[in-house]
Order: structure tokens, then C-alpha cells, then sequence
């Protein structure tokens, strides 16, 4: 099997076919799914299993943390790093700070660190159709989507101090 990104040029591939006397290449089996599987097997045998031992599944998971800047630079993992996908997830409850706010902004970021200012910038998302009222009578809950396609989405759910949705 040929792998990595040089196996994609098609040089290469004419180079090798040569090698082999003219051979067909197959290009069946993708060459990084195979890359993959092959770590898999190899850290398996190396842990002392045999490759019949090993038995493979192959998830796709969120490489980096996925959350939210918070005041004071904090940064609030919704989906952490290494979760599979697709997945849905519940951040925590932000509650309205000021009378009649009828919007709340969240910066979206993902990162290893803590430190949001440390975390790359994703997207600056504005919810809106927060029903007026005080200050804290309005909850508004960021939801996370990843779907099948490693696309993120994100929404949020209102709710009010009485515990009603919108």
C-alpha cells in the first residue's frame, strides 16, 4: 500500500507501476484510513496482542476542545477533545446581566488551553429573541452540534427565571 501525501502525485504513482514491471496500482483503500488502521494494529501487537486479538473500530472525534470565552479570559470547554461525532452537547446556563436584554453574544473557540485569549477564535455568535425583563430573569443555554460531517453548529435554548422555554 502507498500512503502520505506524495502517493497522491501522479509521478509517483508512474515511478512505482515501473517498479513493478507495469503493474495496475489499485486505489481502492484509502490510503489514510489505511495509515490509521495499520497504527491501530502495530500499537495493539506492540501492547503484547496478536493482530487477531485486535479488533478495530474507527471513530472520528473532535481534535481540539470546542467552548466558550468567559469574562476574565476563562474558557469553557462544551465538547472536549477527543469525543466522538456526531454529538450534541449542553453548554451551562447564562443568565441575562442587564434589564430588557434582548441579546446575549458568545465567542466560540477551541483549544487545548484554558486561557480563552490562548484558544483560536471560531466564531462570534449573537443570539437574539431574548423576551424583555430584570437582570437574571432570562437564561439562555448554548448547544453545540457536530455533526457527520465535522460541521459545528451553534444554538441556544431560552429559558425564563419560572423555568418556561422559548
Amino acid at each position: 500500500m502507498l500512503v502520505g501525501g506524495s502517493s497522491r502525485i501522479p509521478k509517483i504513482r508512474e515511478i512505482v507501476a515501473e517498479f513493478f514491471d507495469g503493474a495496475d496500482l489499485c486505489h481502492d483503500v484509502d490510503a489514510d484510513e489505511g495509515v490509521a488502521i495499520g497504527a491501530a494494529m502495530m500499537a495493539g501487537i506492540l501492547a503484547g496482542q496478536t493482530a487477531e486479538d485486535v479488533t478495530l473500530t474507527v471513530s472520528d472525534v473532535v481534535p481540539q476542545n470546542l467552548g466558550l470565552e468567559l469574562a476574565g479570559d476563562e474558557f469553557d470547554p462544551i465538547i472536549k477533545a477527543g469525543t466522538t461525532f456526531p454529538i450534541e452537547k449542553e453548554g451551562g446556563e447564562y443568565q441575562t446581566t442587564r434589564d430588557d436584554c434582548e441579546t446575549m453574544k458568545f465567542w466560540v473557540r477551541t483549544g487545548p488551553s484554558m486561557k480563552a485569549s490562548e484558544n483560536v477564535l471560531v466564531e462570534k455568535c449573537v443570539f437574539g429573541g431574548i423576551p424583555k425583563g430584570p437582570a437574571g430573569s432570562q437564561y439562555v443555554t448554548p448547544i453545540f452540534t457536530v455533526d457527520a460531517n465535522s460541521i459545528l453548529k451553534v444554538s441556544a435554548r431560552i429559558t425564563k427565571a419560572d423555568g418556561t422555554v422559548e
